[in-house]
């Protein structure tokens, strides 16, 4: 979302609109889709969204900018991107990726995840929904079906973000409850093989850092790209929240675990995410100093941000040739009529 705010071209023939479940090779329906997610998001931006934050923010700070013209303001954008771990799309001069920029180097485990970990000679299986789904609002029949597929495979064991101590079962001996859990720390143990999780931004990054292989649960928004992108390069495998099945999820855990194929892809792709000059943090605050050093260049922003969307899309060019070619075929067909009703009549 924030590539446009800088003057990126929003391509809806070529690049999927973050909240739109597709890839990049969308069909022409999924196009003319695209397109309308494109237009809806920046008319709900231009008309809704950015007055009612500048409503809520001139309360408090009355001298502050209107928030659609910050985009006039950034020297540089940085967004959470890296080329290498999405679908490609065309970036301006100063929109500065920095994909991964919340990766840090593991912290040392707790004492009692440390002891599950290096236990888990057969491999450990993370299950985490992010912070904005909890995994105790599931509801009982899903619940018992994600307990029911872990207890299928006694070998491995499974570390589960619940935020309860609840259950609607007994918890299987290979299964480790916990309401937080060091996610990134766990990520980076040796033993994890496979995470599944809400496909959220920062969970999928972190995954791919670590190569840790992942099932995707998608629930809103960007998280549909993110495993879609993932499954397209064969390092995760995709399943329905709506309704979680035990023996599909069991199927899906197998295959992850016994197909070498997705670790040895995880691995090839986190490979190439760290093949970085310097690290995403250092690349951004490098960038903040950057702009501290020279606050008053501006070559590096695109003419988009003075324009407007409108005329960078060309949306009123289109406009008039529509208006023009109405009007061409009105008078046209109408001096048609004329001359038809003339040699009639005569």
């Amino acid at each position: 979302t924030s590539t446009p705010f800088a003057g990126s071209f929003a391509y809806s023939g070529l690049v999927p609109n973050h909240e739109f479940d597709a890839t990049e090779d969308m069909c022409f329906y999924d196009r003319v889709k695209n397109f309308f997610y494109n237009t809806w998001e920046h008319l709900l931006k231009e008309w809704y969204t950015f007055p009612k934050m500048d409503e809520l923010v001139r309360e408090k700070i009355p001298q502050i900018p209107y928030v659609a013209e910050f985009n006039k303001l950034a020297r540089v954008v940085m967004p959470n991107v890296n080329a290498a771990i999405q679908f490609s799309e065309p970036l301006m001069p100063n929109v500065i990726p920095v994909g991964g920029l919340q990766v840090v180097d593991p912290k040392p485990l707790p004492k009692d995840l440390q002891t599950v970990m290096d236990n888990a000679k057969n491999g450990a299986i993370l299950f985490s929904l992010g912070s904005n789904v909890r995994s105790d609002t599931l509801g009982k029949e899903r619940i018992m079906a994600i307990l029911k597929a872990m207890k299928a495979f006694p070998d491995i064991q499974f570390l589960w973000k619940f935020e309860s101590d609840t259950l609607p079962a007994k918890v299987p001996k290979n299964v480790f409850i916990k309401e937080w859990l060091p996610q990134n720390d766990l990520l980076a143990h040796p033993n994890m093989k496979l995470f599944i999780t809400h496909s959220g931004l920062l969970s999928t990054q972190e995954a791919i850092w670590h190569g840790v292989p992942l099932i995707g649960f998608p629930v809103f928004a960007d998280q549909y790209r993110n495993i879609n992108y993932c499954t397209k390069v064969g390092v995760a495998m995709r399943l329905s929240i709506v309704k979680i099945d035990a023996d599909e999820l069991k199927a899906t855990i197998h295959e992850m675990m016994t197909n070498a194929s997705y670790t040895q892809n995880m691995q090839r792709l986190s490979k190439v995410f760290r093949d970085q000059p310097e690290k995403p943090l250092d690349r951004a605050v490098w960038w903040i100093e950057w702009v501290l050093r020279n606050p008053d260049v501006t070559y590096l922003q695109s003419h988009a941000v003075e324009i407007g969307w409108l005329k960078m899309y060309a949306y009123d060019v289109l406009i008039f040739l529509f208006v023009a070619v109405a009007i061409t075929s009105h008078v046209i067909v109408g001096v048609t009529y004329r001359i038809a009703c003339k040699k009639r009549s005569g």
